[in-house]
């Protein structure tokens, strides 16, 4: 009796699972027949009634790795969030079942634990995920094994990316950025949802409101020229897209900091060497078609396929550039590794599919990023899985350079993340600029396609892997960059990964390439490292790493990346480590290159543009060209406080310096030079006959809430003075100085500042002295007070000095005998500040 009782229990349980499962799966398959279904990756289903996204998940990828990574598709340049960019390329997220809902994970990648040692259990110890969010399941089909989630609450939010980052005035980006505002779902919808075999993009637009927006707001100090004056709301277009991991994992190989390559960065948890770095570079996966070959073709090559879109005059250039890295791979061992196809006019390629790499075009005015070339790879081996490149049509465009140039007093260059992009328009403008009249057609298409082989290059190599080298360019002396023999074997630059300004020679019989163009000695080298062939055995091979590294020391293999450069921000020391710097002798060739500005600038004043009646060329050609003279200024300045470094790992170096502090002489002669360019009483005199001719195109009432169009001549020279001021006197800088003495710099705080007092006084304390020099002279005091102030960031050795400085400068004034009254009511005015500071802080 009790065994029919079981067994009838049995069956009515088994009856009760099996007719559960049987309407979960008509469930399932209900929602799934009034829908438009796209296969892939992950299945996805919209629902033709509804418009609801449905995302299926198979029981299979739950608690595996997935790589996610969001982008921009399109956006107002404003907002600095530029189409083609990335704001998460390599996150692993995770989707696991709690009850009745899917959650959502991204795990820690940080930390590294070598399985062979039995503290590999102990690796999660004190890491743990992000809990993203939970989703509802909507419908289960047992025999599918999947589950499906409603899409749209899940993409259209903040759950996977937090774009209120872009809005949190901490957080260390642009104001501009921080145009977005409040998300808002009600006006945010999936435009595009595609999946393929390796992948699943989905494409969103989402809106944001500001209710601080307009263009003549106080919120924005800038002409937001891409919002409607009547913005409330700013659409960004995004795309999310999931990556399979699946497949054979490629062998890592490590990273060295002699060498430029993009990493993944985690921290050995095992590890008892001193720095315990488990770091290794980012690459491409290629196998040779014959391994014992030494030269072979690969099973695979890395392709990349030019969009039709690409004006017809510039694809061969475009193709050569993208195929001129072969040059550098036949050296690491493989034929035709990068190859360039043309899409077929009447064919439209997927660029969302990670299969195909697009080198895309855009002519959406994005000034601040006219190429960019972005990968994305796989975060436990390095493996780099696709990449786009794209390319803005304004690299041609001289309408776009006055955009690339700030309107302000100082006349600065306005950059943003991949500088190159913006300066390719603008230093290709310069160079027609300074080219002047002796530029041929033949000659200006040969520019022409230098720069844009350069700018496409350049992004190549990102997406093969390597980094910025701001070292590059110091491979030359700089007599050797007009000598064809030379630079013809050579190059320019050990790098087309640096920054460069045009090597423009004044006459057309010593001109010769205009700019590093295709791959240098130092690419060659680092893709060997990179890509040659390594040996199974791992002590085999981190011995032949290492010797690969060691010359890391010549000129042709000199490196140098951006948190080494010595620019505005002062986080790099070193002045031969700069952007937009040329020769070994960096000081020299921007002093030479002021000059020849000057030259040029002073043509352009007396006999105008030629065949042009209005202004506007010959206003933004002075604009370029003053810009560039502040920015070969900061070059010349980089000098002063600058240590060289060296990353050398021979052992017969071993207890050889490190820090080599810039010499002395260098450093003095480096303020002479400012002394006569830039703070002297005639450095701007070349400007002179330009003004009354500096009349911009009136458009409407474009600068009617701004600022009125005549010269502002002493706001824009004070405003470049101000800069390299900013640069001379930031406290980073002359703790540099003071630290430096410790360990080889001869060039003291004093002397320092005594050089700059005497270029800012010396040369008209019994002379007239001019308006700009006025604002030069009292500006150099407020900074001196400002150091003496009891909360001020600078240290006390630094007081002290500027203290000294204030009191010289005071004797100086008393001792001196006024060229007129104007001069003596000047420096009584300068003895009445600087007693006034000395008095208050006693």
């Amino acid at each position: 009796m009790k065994k029919t009782l079981y067994l009838v229990v049995y069956v009515f349980v088994i009856i009760t699972k099996l007719t559960a499962q049987t309407e979960q799966d008509k469930a399932f398959d209900m929602i799934v027949s009034r829908t438009l279904s796209q296969n892939g990756l992950f299945n996805i289903y919209l629902d033709t009634l509804t418009g609801i996204h449905y995302l299926e998940i198979r029981k299979e990828q739950l608690d595996k790795p997935f790589l996610f990574c969001s982008r921009i598709i399109n956006a107002p340049p404003e907002t600095e969030l530029y189409r083609g960019i990335y704001i998460n390329d390599g996150l692993i997220i995770t989707m696991h079942k709690v009850k009745r809902t899917i959650e959502f994970r991204f795990e820690n990648n940080n930390f590294f634990a070598n399985p062979a040692s039995k503290l590999y259990r102990a690796r999660n110890a004190n890491v743990t995920p992000e809990i993203l969010c939970r989703e509802s399941i909507d419908a289960e089909s047992n025999q599918r094994n999947s589950y499906l989630i409603m899409m749209d609450s899940l993409f259209l939010s903040e759950k996977l990316v937090n774009w209120r980052l872009y809005n949190d005035p901490e957080f260390p980006v642009p104001a501009e950025s921080r145009l977005l505002g409040e998300f808002q779902y009600e006006k945010s919808k999936l435009n595009q949802v595609k999946s393929f075999h390796n992948n699943t993009t989905i494409k969103a637009a989402l809106c944001f409101k500001n209710s601080q927006l307009g263009r003549h707001s106080d919120y924005v100090t800038r002409d937001l020229s891409f919002l409607f004056d009547t913005y409330r709301t700013i659409a960004i277009e995004v795309s999310y897209t999931l990556v399979s991991l699946d497949g054979q994992q490629m062998e890592i190989r490590k990273n060295d900091p002699r060498i430029g390559y993009l990493m993944v960065q985690q921290k050995d948890l095992i590890s008892n060497q001193p720095k315990p770095w488990h770091d290794f570079i980012c690459r491409w996966r290629l196998e040779k078609k014959h391994p014992d070959s030494a030269i072979s073709e690969p099973v695979k090559p890395i392709i990349f396929t030019l969009d039709n879109a690409t004006p017809l005059e510039w694809r061969p250039v475009l193709i050569n550039a993208v195929e001129s890295w072969n040059s550098a791979f036949e050296k690491a061992g493989y034929r035709h590794a990068v190859h360039c196809q043309m899409e077929p006019d009447d064919t439209e390629y997927d660029p969302d599919d990670l299969d195909i790499n697009m080198i895309e075009w855009t002519t959406g005015g994005a000034t601040g990023l006219i190429g960019y070339g972005p990968n994305i790879h796989n975060p436990y081996t390095g493996e780099i899985i696709g990449t786009d490149i794209t390319l803005d049509y304004s690299v041609l465009n001289r309408g776009v350079v006055d955009d690339l140039i700030e309107q302000r007093p100082n006349g600065m260059l306005r950059m943003n993340h991949c500088e190159v992009t913006g300066a390719v328009s603008s230093d290709l403008y310069l160079a027609e600029v300074l080219s002047g009249d002796h530029l041929t057609e033949k000659e200006l298409l040969k520019m022409k396609s230098q720069f844009i082989g350069y700018l496409v290059s350049h992004e190549v190599g990102h997406t093969l892997g390597l980094t910025h080298n701001f070292k590059g360019s110091s491979m030359l002396k700089l007599a050797d960059l007009e000598r064809a023999d030379i630079t013809a074997s050579k190059g320019l630059s050990n790098s087309v990964m640096d920054y460069f300004t045009a090597v423009v020679s004044d006459t057309t019989a010593h001109q010769h390439d205009y700019i590093q163009y295709k791959p240098g000695l130092y690419d060659e080298w680092a893709i060997y490292y990179g890509y040659s062939t390594g040996f199974k055995d791992s002590i085999a091979e981190e011995k032949r790493l290492a010797s690969i590294a060691l010359s890391s020391e010549i000129p042709e293999h000199a490196f140098g990346m951006d948190s080494d450069a010595s620019d505005e921000s002062n986080a790099g020391f070193d002045p031969m480590i700069q952007r937009f710097d040329m020769s070994s002798e960096p000081q020299y060739f921007s002093y030479h290159r002021m000059q020849q500005l000057r030259r040029v600038s002073e043509n352009l004043s007396r006999n105008g543009v030629q065949g042009e009646s209005s202004t506007q060329k010959l206003y933004s050609q002075q604009n370029v060209l003053f810009a560039n003279y502040l920015r070969n200024a900061l070059i010349i300045a980089a000098q002063v406080g600058g240590v060289h470094f060296t990353r050398t790992q021979r052992k017969e170096d071993s207890l050889s310096p490190r820090f080599i502090p810039v010499t002395m002489e260098k450093q003095h002669e480096a303020i002479s030079l400012l002394r006569e360019m830039v703070f002297g009483p005639g450095a701007y005199n070349f400007l002179k006959k330009s003004y009354p001719m500096m009349l911009p195109e009136r458009r409407g009432y474009e600068n009617k809430y701004y600022e009125t169009n005549d010269p502002k001549v002493t706001g824009k020279i004070l405003g470049q003075q101000q800069k390299i001021l900013d640069k001379l006197l930031n406290p980073v800088i002359l703790d540099r100085i003071v630290n430096s003495g410790y360990y080889g710099n001869s060039y003291s705080l004093e002397e320092m500042l005594s050089d700059i007092s005497d270029a800012i006084f010396l040369d008209d304390l019994e002379k007239p002295i001019s308006h700009i020099r006025k604002n030069l002279q009292c500006e150099y005091i407020t900074r001196l007070d400002k150091m003496l102030e009891k909360n001020s960031e600078y240290s006390s050795a630094v007081q002290s000095a500027a203290y000294q400085q204030m009191l010289g400068i005071m004797r100086q004034i008393r001792k001196a005998s006024p060229a007129n009254p104007e001069a003596e009511s000047h420096q009584q005015l300068l003895i009445s500040r600087i007693q006034s500071a000395i008095s208050f802080r006693k």
